[in-house]
């Protein structure tokens, strides 16, 4: 589910072609599914190294379907949203260390 929204958000925002929606489909859906078996990992430092290697295949994989402008682009969307995410967990924390 969360590969599919995932694979829309990035189909609308960077206009993918039909090959590149198809690649990047199947991109997510390995990511999502590596996520959700690293996600059973008790060792949270093992946990967090094989979430780092899921990330960086993920967009090495992006980086092969994408043009150079489109992985541009989806970087920048991305830091947007984690900025946003960051601001808001931060406001989230202030408001109940109060």
């Amino acid at each position: 589910e969360r590969a599919q929204k995932r694979t829309t958000e990035m189909t609308a925002d960077l206009g993918l072609n039909a090959d590149q929606q198809a690649k990047v489909s199947e991109i997510n859906m390995q990511y999502a599914d590596g996520a959700q078996t690293v996600s059973t990992i008790p060792d949270k430092e093992a946990q967090k190294k094989r979430m780092d290697a899921l990330k960086t295949n993920r967009d090495n994989g992006y980086k092969a379907v994408l043009t150079e402008a489109q992985y541009t682009k989806w970087m920048a969307i991305r830091a947007q949203k984690k900025a946003k995410h960051d601001a808001e967990k931060a406001e989230k924390k202030a408001k109940t260390d109060d």
